[in-house]
């Protein structure tokens, strides 16, 4: 997103954007395929953001970057912003700060109820989406790491309520605190 979001603010046109990122390798990654797939995922997230809020990742620093980021992935996933908003706050209201691999299955089937389509994943996709999910929720600081993960919730930075105000007040139990 540090790379992607100024180029995104300079031309305010994602084709330019998706030509120049891959023209010259920006994300730094050993095949265009990955390229690709990596900068459309970035792409969505940022895309799920109002522009102000663009305009202030652009501006903040590595805090509020890892915020904003955050937020980006809760509104582009809900499915993420439901496992915080569920799993990880029902588990500290209980003192409960270990995320285990049970949490993970147990909201994973709770989900499957609303979303049937999720009966249908292979169970390696499966196991893929739960360390990216664990890997992304210890980015964001919300997870001490991705072994041994211990649940902390976070403060929001400084301008984050700004954000807040453009994204959505809901956001803030992205948080935990």
């Amino acid at each position: 997103m540090e790379i992607v979001a100024p180029l995104y603010l300079d031309h305010l046109d994602w084709e330019i954007v998706s030509k120049e990122v891959c023209e010259k390798n920006l994300l730094q990654l050993t095949s265009q395929s990955s390229t690709v797939r990596v900068f459309r995922e970035v792409r969505q997230r940022l895309q799920s953001l109002n522009k102000e809020t663009i305009d202030c990742f652009v501006e903040c620093g590595i805090e509020e970057r890892r915020a904003i980021a955050l937020i980006a992935a809760c509104k582009k996933y809900p499915f993420i912003f439901d496992f915080i908003r569920i799993t990880l706050k029902d588990k500290i209201q209980v003192f409960d700060q270990t995320l285990r691999e049970e949490d993970l299955d147990v909201f994973w089937n709770t989900q499957t109820i609303e979303h049937p389509g999720l009966e249908d994943i292979a169970e390696t996709t499966k196991k893929k989406l739960k360390q990216v999910l664990v890997r992304l929720l210890a980015e964001a600081g919300i997870l001490s790491s991705t072994e041994n993960p211990w649940i902390t919730p976070i403060s929001p930075p400084g301008r984050i309520e700004e954000v807040f105000e453009k994204e959505g007040l809901v956001y803030r139990e992205a948080f935990l605190s």
